[in-house]
């Protein structure tokens, strides 16, 4: 009589939700739980609110981790502020992204705090901040990447413009590229104790592209449905000076 009666509420209150074409659901989903808004169809459920997703794993080292996602969907489609937040072995990372209709426009933030060994001092903090449109960095990024500071801009179409700069702790030099609107026309480093100046190319948006793809895209891709992927390339139509 208990399962009836149990039974017979949970459908009075589908029921209830589905008048309103909105219905909520909490339980399993990926690799932890899920809860989220959405609008039943006939062969699927179109994601259409709020979403919260967390997953608490061990890690290989059996200390407890976590994974927490915050955000909305609209038509199956990421939109406005999405929260990641990952940690596991002392490490804490945090992302923050914006999207219209699914496409990354707006914030883009990564910050990661502590280190791999327990020792505070081994790894530095580490952070990126950029603006994205339509899928593509705009604008001015900065990033410290571990023992680097990188820093440059993207133009409107997301080809890296102007003069990128990169410092690496206890090196005595300064590496640049300059870009024309994705063209490379220069690089070169400084030696900061004497002031001469060497061709010498470091690649910086290699080493960008490597930090994003492997830093940020997993953590974006917790949950994948409804956003495009961005692996951090930033456009460059060629590798070689002009």
């Amino acid at each position: 009589m208990f399962l009836l009666d149990l039974f017979k509420h949970n459908y009075k209150v589908y029921h209830q939700d589905a008048n309103k074409k909105i219905l909520l659901y909490n339980g399993s989903y990926c690799h932890g739980n899920a809860t989220y808004e959405y609008i039943d169809s006939k062969d699927f459920r179109i994601f259409n609110g709020i979403f919260t997703y967390k997953n608490s794993f061990k890690t290989l080292n059996k200390n407890k981790g976590e994974e927490v996602v915050i955000g909305n969907y609209s038509n199956n489609k990421k939109i406005g502020l999405w929260k990641y937040r990952c940690s596991e072995n002392n490490i804490k990372k945090k992302l923050k992204v914006e999207y219209t209709r699914g496409i990354q426009s707006g914030v883009y933030d990564y910050c990661r705090k502590g280190d791999y060994y327990g020792f505070h001092n081994h790894y530095h903090d580490t952070s990126i901040h950029l603006s994205m449109n339509n899928g593509h960095p705009i604008g001015m990024i900065k990033a410290f990447i571990d023992n680097s500071i990188v820093a440059g801009e993207c133009d409107s179409h997301g080809d890296p413009n102007g003069t990128w700069c990169m410092n690496i702790e206890n090196e005595a030099r300064q590496y640049y590229e300059v870009w024309n609107h994705g063209l490379l026309v220069d690089y070169y480093y400084i030696d900061m104790t004497t002031g001469n100046r060497y061709n010498e190319k470091i690649d910086i948006l290699i080493k960008l592209n490597f930090f994003i793809k492997y830093e940020c895209y997993p953590i974006e891709r917790i949950i994948k449905k409804g956003s495009v992927r961005w692996h951090g390339d930033i456009i460059a139509r060629t590798d070689k000076k002009i």
